[in-house]
């Protein structure tokens, strides 16, 4: 089953309405565990899964109101909000691209693979995009999001 965002927030209402352990709940919330799963498997991101996920990260202060000390700590706290969600990084980035007192990093991520750590599942539809720049010395603002 591949329904919209839209739909899927129907669904769910309405399968919230229906008694707890009633066969045709169960039936429909395993039909969307089932869509999700698929999505992951075939390296999509959700429009549902990235909306939390850039709610967590503007909430880590990443939405350019936090204040870090290097460019680098808010970096590494978008990489743990991420795995947090199961994503981890699908390419290498390079500490000297922190080096500038303002960077653009465009970061190809991947589903982790929980029984397999070696061959995580590439994700073809989004990226993280973080963006610093220093306002004063040791004072960085960083922004970052799941585009």
């Amino acid at each position: 089953m591949n329904v919209t965002a839209a739909n899927r927030s129907r669904l769910i209402r309405l399968a919230s309405s229906l008694p707890k352990g009633d066969k045709d709940r169960r039936t429909l919330l395993a039909s969307l565990n089932s869509d999700r799963r698929a999505s992951r498997e075939n390296g999509r991101l959700d429009s549902s899964l990235r909306r939390q996920i850039n709610s967590k990260l503007n909430r880590e202060g990443l939405d350019g109101n936090g204040r870090f000390r290097k460019a680098q700590q808010g970096y590494s706290r978008a990489l743990e909000v991420l795995s947090e969600f199961g994503i981890e990084l699908d390419t290498v980035v390079s500490s000297h691209l922190f080096s500038q007192p303002t960077g653009t990093l465009k970061v190809d991520v991947a589903y982790s693979h929980p029984s397999d750590p070696f061959s995580p599942v590439s994700i073809t539809n989004s990226i993280l995009y973080l963006q610093f720049t220093e306002l004063r010395d040791d004072v960085f603002e960083v922004v970052a999001y799941m585009s």
